[in-house]
């Protein structure tokens, strides 16, 4: 069974960025790649990053069977299917 965590985090895209005005585009992060280096030792695979305004914050790879979404429910592609999985309550 899925779970979304209490403040239903969708996982931006470089999609999510694209609605900026040329005079915001300086603040829009940038996604950096460890080409398969890794950063974090206990992960056997490479997290990206996120480059923004010069700090770098870590860009999960997110894991559908775990989380029970898609990738058009964490990247609110298909937003009708986000809020049904929301409205989601598991049994106990």
């Amino acid at each position: 069974m899925g779970f979304i965590d209490s403040d239903a985090h969708v996982d931006e895209t470089e999609q999510t960025w694209e609605y900026m005005n040329e005079s915001e585009v300086r603040y829009k992060p940038i996604t950096v790649d460890p080409d398969g280096k890794g950063f974090l030792a206990r992960e056997r695979r490479p997290h990206r990053l996120w480059l923004i305004g010069g700090n770098v914050s870590l860009r999960r790879f997110r894991d559908d069977n775990v989380t029970g979404t898609t990738q058009a429910t964490r990247e609110l592609i298909d937003v009708e299917s986000r809020l049904r999985h929301m409205d989601h309550r598991p049994e106990r």
